[in-house]
């Protein structure tokens, strides 16, 4: 049996979590949070309960949630200047789909700049290791060296139209450097399709993932307007068209 790392479980509901911390929108009454299992995974995953914000060094680079964030995930970057904005996306959904069980290993996968792909079920086979958490981090590693927004906004995701937005979706713009958030939690007016997110991000250098605050509002939702052309967030604005979806095969 696969030994599911503790940052890929759903933990109890005594833990720190999206779904335990956030409260609707005082104008969202009537909306429900978007349901799959990505997205239970990702609002059930444990955020930091001191909400400092921390570099790949250990050093801190906030001490007290600002206007950029609201609260960290908790689980390891390591020590390494790797886990940046692309990466903290990656890790959401590898963890998500190695916490799911072997069936989903065939989705573990992210090509680098120059096309190479990165399969763990290769990475298992040509290493000779043993399938646990600790081949799993050593495969993330290797994927953050040569993974970047360019090549997962290239290889490995769709687009997708802003009013589709759910929760592991991407803003991404694939550059060097290039920026990408992350789309944690959505909520949805099923009778008007109206939707609210929520938005996370990691940056250079390697840092924590932490989720991000509305800039227009101080508050940590943002939402599908008529006529919205970008999503501004604290460090970047995206256009609406650059949302993006992970690629399955």
């Amino acid at each position: 049996m696969v030994t599911i790392p503790i940052s890929a479980q759903i933990p109890s509901k005594t833990s720190k979590t999206i779904s335990s911390l956030y409260k609707k929108p005082k104008n969202a009454k009537n909306y429900e949070r978007f349901e799959d299992a990505f997205s239970e995974w990702i609002v059930s995953h444990p955020l930091k309960k001191d909400d400092v914000l921390k570099y790949h060094t250990g050093a801190v680079k906030y001490s007290q949630p600002n206007d950029i964030y609201d609260a960290v995930f908790d689980y390891e970057i390591g020590p390494l200047d790797l886990h940046q904005c692309a990466d903290a996306a990656m890790y959401l959904w590898a963890s998500y789909n190695y916490s799911a069980g072997p069936e989903f290993y065939e989705r573990l996968y992210f090509n680098g700049a120059d096309g190479t792909e990165y399969n763990y079920l290769n990475y298992l086979k040509t290493s000779g290791r043993e399938d646990n958490c600790k081949t799993f981090r050593r495969w993330l590693d290797l994927v953050w060296t040569y993974a970047n927004t360019w090549s997962i906004s290239e290889y490995n995701l769709v687009s997708v139209p802003i009013w589709d937005i759910q929760p592991g979706d991407i803003l991404i713009v694939g550059g060097f450097p290039g920026h990408a958030v992350s789309v944690v939690d959505v909520l949805l007016d099923a009778e008007t399709g109206h939707k609210y997110f929520m938005l996370a991000q990691s940056f250079m250098p390697a840092q924590e993932n932490h989720i991000l605050k509305n800039p227009a509002t101080g508050d940590v939702w943002y939402e599908i307007e008529a006529y919205m052309t970008h999503v501004r967030t604290p460090q970047y604005s995206f256009h609406i068209n650059d949302l993006k979806r992970w690629r399955t095969k």
